[in-house]
């Protein structure tokens, strides 16, 4: 709005990216995977990219973190929630910066160094103003730590509950995500029908819970030409079971039959 920052949109991918970066090309910001179709992007390629055109590299990692591994070896800036794949609470997320100073956005009491009028030279406690989110701190903490013993398991479990998910549903919804390179995540619509009806019927009458609509991400909706009815999204976690997911293509399967 202040005309400080020229915002250019490209798709993440190396080639679209080569495409637009300009001149003065200061940062490129991207997702690791996308929250609609859950596709994987190759933010390692392009980390190592930006890293020769001398450009800032950020990854928004919130739907990635827990249930992929993630190398900050090319990435400056890592973002992630809390609450998804890293089994935390609501409320909590944060970033891992790399090699780099960066201005606080509020500034106040931190319980140390209280003589001085700013904020404290040493990290994390320069970003962190007033009483920090103590018990979502906590459970981020149990939650990454659990992610890295059992990580293999995780993908592992997850891996077989997607493929049986996209057997299940195959013929009866059309597809907008793929069973290669993503994140449990899968995104359908019953032809003929809009996802928030969709959606309704399964969590009314068949107790699943789904999202519908546009997941935050209208330009991706755009991108895939769904902007009127919306996309319904599946999301699994490897705490669901096989017979979770017969439950979820019966419902799916009846509701394309009969409704």
């Amino acid at each position: 709005e202040k005309g400080i920052i020229t915002l250019t949109i490209c798709a993440p991918y190396l080639e679209d990216i080569k495409n637009h970066i300009q001149k003065d090309t200061r940062m490129v910001i991207m997702t690791h995977s996308s929250n609609v179709t859950g596709e994987i992007f190759d933010v390692d390629l392009i980390g190592q990219y930006c890293k020769e055109c001398g450009v800032l590299f950020m990854v928004d990692a919130a739907q990635s973190a827990g249930h992929i591994p993630v190398s900050m070896e090319n990435i400056d800036v890592l973002c992630f929630s809390g609450h998804k794949g890293l089994l935390g609470i609501g409320g909590i997320g944060g970033f891992c910066v790399k090699d780099m100073e960066v201005k606080p956005l509020i500034s106040g009491g931190t319980g140390i160094d209280s003589f001085n009028p700013q904020m404290p030279e040493a990290y994390p406690e320069h970003l962190e103003a007033g009483t920090q989110n103590i018990v979502g701190i906590a459970a981020l903490n149990a939650g990454i730590q659990y992610v890295q013993s059992h990580q293999k398991e995780i993908v592992e479990k997850e891996c077989f509950l997607l493929q049986k998910l996209y057997e299940g549903l195959s013929g009866y919804v059309d597809f907008y995500s793929s069973l290669e390179n993503s994140t449990p995540i899968v995104a359908i619509n019953i032809p003929g029908k809009d996802s928030a009806y969709v959606s309704d019927l399964l969590n009314y009458k068949y107790g699943i819970v789904t999202r519908c609509g546009a997941h935050c991400a209208p330009l991706m909706h755009k991108h895939l030409k769904t902007e009127e009815r919306g996309i319904v999204r599946l999301s699994i976690s490897f705490q669901n079971t096989i017979e979770d997911i017969d439950f979820v293509v019966r419902a799916i399967q009846k509701i394309s039959n009969d409704y």
